[in-house]
């Protein structure tokens, strides 16, 4: 008989005030353990990612009141060489690392997948460490791959950002998958990144 996970996974379109907190200090854990952001890094930071409109929900891994993995789901409309695509985002995928090593990261992924798909997005999109082969590894048994090429957003205060970090995956449409892999056009993946 197949044991239940010692976690829950939870999808929330608004965060509850309790969960707050746990969010944050798990996002310190996660995305800024090893440094102490400046004024200037805190300031860059919140104009690079200034998506939260386009956020869909949060998916969180909660083991009793402990939130111990966190993914949020994005989802906007771009033009990609005159073509819209309805561009899913995938962001902020972070496991406790008490937690680690027990598949809470790909269930969160494949959770924020179905809900991809469930809101009709062409493809999806996320930035990674693409240096790190683990990361990469993880991200590809969904169908991610590396995007190869630079892909630009704008920040909220209209700076132009140009990155080389993404990855994409189909969802609905294997087509414009394709058609935005294999361009040698650069994305614009719109107004903030995930």
């Amino acid at each position: 008989m197949k044991s239940s996970p010692p976690y829950e996974l939870c999808t929330y379109t608004v965060l509850p005030p309790e969960l707050v907190k746990p969010l944050h200090d798990l996002d310190t854990i996660c995305f800024r353990r090893n440094y102490v952001q400046t004024s200037a890094d805190h300031k860059d930071q919140d104009d690079k990612y200034c998506s939260g409109a386009d956020r869909i929900c949060y998916v969180l891994a909660l083991k009793h009141t402990d939130v111990i993995g966190e993914t949020r789901v994005f989802k906007r409309t771009i033009e990609f060489n005159h073509q819209n695509v309805v561009l899913g985002g995938i962001g902020s995928v972070g496991t406790h690392p008490d937690n680690r090593q027990k598949g809470i990261a790909s269930m969160m992924i494949q959770k924020a997948m179905e809900i991809l798909r469930q809101n009709s997005c062409d493809v999806v999109y996320l930035c990674t460490d693409t240096y790190n082969k683990k990361l990469v590894g993880l991200y590809e048994q969904f169908g991610f791959r590396l995007l190869d090429k630079p892909h630009t957003y704008v920040g909220e205060s209209g700076k132009r950002y140009t990155d080389i970090d993404g990855m994409i995956a189909p969802v609905c449409s294997q087509k414009l998958f394709q058609t935005i892999v294999e361009s040698p056009l650069p994305v614009d993946i719109g107004v903030g990144n995930w």
